[in-house]
């Protein structure tokens, strides 16, 4: 069985409430990024996150994540079981080095 890859296209949204930042995004639909056709284009319905810093330790955040995602055509429970945390790790990295881009440029 071939599994073909996904790909997302995500809008976010970003608010800092005292020391914990929020994180929502869902997917959206641009015409400048058309599907292709070696990949299936999931669906984010909702993603949030909420980071807070450790009071004690600054060099450790706690990371809550909910997703309700489609990532739509057949994908084996047990494919998506070994994959999922997996993808969560890698989104948060990526959200997390956007966060840092973001910060740099508002110094």
């Amino acid at each position: 069985m071939i599994v073909k890859s996904r790909d997302y296209v995500v809008g976010r949204l970003w608010r800092k409430i005292g020391d914990e930042l929020f994180c929502a995004a869902r997917s959206v639909e641009l015409e400048d990024i058309p599907e292709t056709s070696n990949r299936v284009r999931g669906r984010l319905h909702l993603g949030c996150g909420k980071f807070t810093p450790d009071k004690l330790n600054p060099n450790i955040t706690h990371v809550e994540y909910v997703l309700c995602i489609d990532l739509k055509g057949y994908i084996p429970k047990a494919i998506i079981n070994a994959v999922m945390g997996k993808m969560m790790v890698k989104d948060f990295e990526e959200t997390l080095k956007r966060y840092q881009d973001i910060a740099e440029g508002q110094k």
